[in-house]
């Protein structure tokens, strides 16, 4: 196994350090085995963290998701000195900016590349909504449509569709040979599997009305060009969306929306 992992690291350039690393060692079927390196041992775990996001040998998103909530929530604290906390606080619209600017890129951070399920998506709307009440000093029961409406706010889910599509540009958009080859067999082979970033990127681009892979291959934009393009659909479809829950809802016929 020394002589793999040297050869692996050789062949590829990488300048592994054998006491910073960690290999994963899926806790069902725990190996006795001590993995080396340059004469010195590994350690195995059986979770780890790479660039702020926790990896697992399963469910990886769950730990994922109760770490972004707990580093927004710190933030939020931290911010609440400036006066981005509601009720005399700060004038709602510019707290939102602020909440927007700083805390909502460290709750989605790293979660465009997990595959998310619902109840996780969920999880993030409730703690993104209840401060968005509070920013706005509105009661619990509020709409939710209206907690996004009247600060033109965007739902978590669709924040997190930003972050997926922007890395899908840069994906198609790189110089490496490996990596689109990547990306092409997973779209062959992947793409009924929900837990593949590609699978789940067909459908977003769908969703939105966005042009497909193929297109995007051959007919590529400009990164800034691509970026107004996404915002512009994903603020279309959730404002439409939002738009239509309002309107269904007798208490609020009075609302001008």
């Amino acid at each position: 196994m020394l002589n793999v992992m040297d050869r692996y690291a050789k062949e590829h350039h990488y300048k592994i350090h054998p006491t910073k690393t960690e290999i994963i060692d899926c806790p069902k079927h725990k190996s006795s085995y001590n993995w080396t390196m340059g004469g010195k041992v590994v350690k195995t775990t059986d979770c780890s963290e790479h660039l702020g996001i926790k990896r697992t040998d399963g469910k990886e998103h769950n730990f994922n998701i109760k770490e972004r909530i707990q580093t927004a929530r710190r933030t939020k604290y931290a911010l609440m000195g400036s006066g981005v906390h509601g009720t005399n606080g700060l004038n709602p619209a510019i707290s939102y900016q602020i909440y927007k600017t700083y805390v909502i890129p460290r709750l989605t951070y790293g979660l465009e590349v997990l595959p998310l399920t619902k109840s996780n998506i969920e999880e993030l709307e409730i703690f993104h909504r209840k401060n968005l009440r509070h920013l706005q000093s509105l009661p619990e029961r509020t709409s939710n449509a209206v907690v996004l409406l009247l600060l033109g706010a965007l739902p978590i889910e669709a924040e997190i569709h930003k972050g997926q599509l922007s890395l899908l540009y840069s994906i198609v958009s790189c110089d490496n040979s490996k990596i689109k080859d990547v990306m092409n067999r997973q779209i062959a082979t992947n793409y009924d599997n929900k837990k593949s970033f590609f699978s789940r990127i067909l459908n977003i681009l769908e969703m939105y009305d966005l042009p497909s892979i193929n297109y995007l291959q051959k007919n590529l934009p400009k990164r800034d060009i691509w970026k107004e393009e996404t915002k512009k659909k994903v603020n279309q479809y959730w404002n439409a969306q939002l738009k239509s829950e309002a309107l269904d809802k007798t208490s609020l016929k009075k609302m001008n929306i």
